[in-house]
């Protein structure tokens, strides 16, 4: 007897199908139904009859609304959404090397998701304690963020004020702002190493963090 499908599985299946519709230009119900041959069925039609309909129904939600699942988000038995290879797959999946770290990517897509909502009625919603893959990880980059942001140097906190101007130090200024590895509690000789053993960096480029440091020592007479 053949055991009964999930909703999230039927889903995925569906998603699969899409994919092979553009990779093999396949007429849709071509391409379900040999998604459906690959699992031992017959056609579609007789695969997406062996939906479990004995599983808990989620409450109706107003037409306009539809559930969201972020990166990491448990969408059925031990299944969670990728949104970077867009499929729904067990923990194993994630295991494998992506091009963004997991809890980073989940954070991100909260903090968005959640500003969105704030800014505009959504058409999406997120049940509130949503399980996620990767709460413990987001918890301690959470925690890495806070501890970043406490030890920032007055001069990194002054540096970075500056990236709006339209000068070598503002162009400087919006590098070190978006570089994730600077030393934000960098005295100014610690700030010149890293750029110049890590990035590389020109000798005018040198030349402008000085700048950058007289100036911010002049401003605090």
């Amino acid at each position: 007897m053949t055991s009964p499908i999930s909703a999230a599985q039927l889903e995925q299946s569906r998603r699969d199908a899409q994919r092979l519709v553009k990779s093999s230009k396949l007429p849709a119900y071509a391409a379900r139904d040999q998604i459906a041959q690959a699992k031992g069925f017959k056609n579609w039609s007789v695969y997406a009859k062996q939906v479990d309909n004995k599983q808990p129904k989620r409450p109706r939600r107003p037409s306009a609304h539809k559930r969201y699942y972020l990166h990491g988000d448990l969408e059925g038995d031990e299944l969670y959404r990728c949104r970077e290879c867009d499929v729904i797959s067990g923990p194993a999946h994630f295991a494998a090397p992506h091009r963004t770290d997991h809890a980073e990517r989940a954070l991100v897509a909260i903090d968005r998701f959640y500003t969105r909502a704030k800014d505009a009625a959504p058409t999406d919603y997120r049940p509130v304690g949503a399980v996620n893959l990767f709460t413990a990880e987001m918890a301690l980059l959470i925690e890495a963020r806070k501890a970043r942001k406490a030890s920032e140097s007055p001069f990194y906190r002054w540096f970075c004020q500056q990236d709006l101007r339209n000068d070598p130090i503002g162009d400087l200024a919006q590098e070190v702002k978006h570089d994730k590895l600077f030393p934000v509690e960098a005295s100014l000789l610690k700030a010149q190493a890293y750029l110049e053993n890590e990035r590389w960096v020109s000798g005018r480029v040198l030349e402008v963090l000085q700048e950058a440091w007289t100036e911010f020592s002049a401003s605090k007479k």
